[in-house]
């Protein structure tokens, strides 16, 4: 939905700021009761500087991918701190996800086999356990240009991976 004053807004963001005019999208009178606070008890509130923190210590488990022991111990760690900040009828379900986790990652160049530092990317396909040989192409950090200009086809590609910052 085109927003007057320029760019696009979410439809329910919309509904939500009307009645207030205010562009929070949240009204205390319209949480559910579930969420509102009980009588006499007064409503969390959090400071940037703590926000960052539980941010922080959250990262500081590792790379979560789902099954993975750091995502499991988010899981624990979350549940725990919801039941300390008083958040009744806090529980784990279990969910079913795709498990990928790499035995072996190994990449070995020219007849010397000398090897180079790498790592398997999550979600991509198997190698055989006698490996591949192909010829190679480099690309980079692999951006949708780079792999449109390169020929990939039947090659093995190798790129600079870039995670977060």
């Amino acid at each position: 939905m085109e927003d007057p004053l320029g760019g696009v807004r979410d439809v329910h963001q919309r509904r939500r700021d009307a009645p207030t005019g205010h562009g929070h999208g949240h009204h205390p009178d319209r949480l559910p009761e579930a969420a509102r606070p009980a009588a006499g008890e007064k409503e969390l509130t959090f400071e940037a500087s703590s926000m960052l923190g539980e941010i922080e210590r959250i990262v500081s488990f590792g790379i979560r991918r789902p099954g993975y022991d750091e995502g499991l111990r988010t899981e624990q760690f979350i549940l725990h701190r919801f039941n300390e900040l008083g958040l009744g009828d806090t529980r784990l379900e279990p969910v079913p996800v795709n498990y990928w986790r790499p035995t072996t990652s190994r990449l070995s160049i020219g007849e010397l086999a000398a090897d180079v530092p790498c790592f398997a990317v999550p979600y991509t396909g198997w190698t055989e356990s006698d490996g591949a040989q192909a010829g190679t192409v480099y690309i980079g950090v692999g951006g949708a240009e780079a792999f449109n200009e390169a020929d990939v086809s039947g090659k093995i590609v190798v790129a600079d991976m870039q995670f977060g910052e």
